[in-house]
């Protein structure tokens, strides 16, 4: 039996990014670009983008200087080696044009088992 590095592994993960609302369509634009190279400078391969738009911040969040109630959200899925999910967050955290983000691992389609027993029958 062949056992598996946990550098080996591919998982999916998802990550949900804010950008401030201040940004104009260009710089909105080349932020998303700098995101999407950053997975692939990590081997990671983009399966859905998802832009959720402006909406407003739970709290005021302090970026570059001023208070920002306001953001755009955006959400990717994608797979990536695992080994690569420490060295993407700490890029992310340095990238000044992203105000908070949120990387983590997708969750596994579950079937209930009701589902399964319809299935059979």
């Amino acid at each position: 039996m062949i056992e598996l590095v946990q550098s080996e592994i591919t998982r999916q993960y998802e990550l949900t990014y804010l950008l401030p609302n201040s940004l104009k369509i260009a710089e909105v634009s080349q932020a998303q670009a700098a995101v999407v190279a950053l997975v692939a400078k990590f081997d990671g391969a983009i399966e859905t983008t998802e832009d959720w738009g402006k909406k407003e911040t739970a709290y005021a969040i302090r970026h570059s200087g001023s208070d920002q109630n306001e953001a755009l959200y955006t959400h990717l899925l994608f797979s990536m080696p695992a080994k690569n999910a420490q060295a993407l967050e700490r890029e992310l955290q340095l990238n000044t044009q992203v105000m908070r983000h949120l990387l983590i691992l997708a969750e596994p389609a579950v079937i209930s088992t009701e589902s399964r027993d319809e299935e059979r029958a």
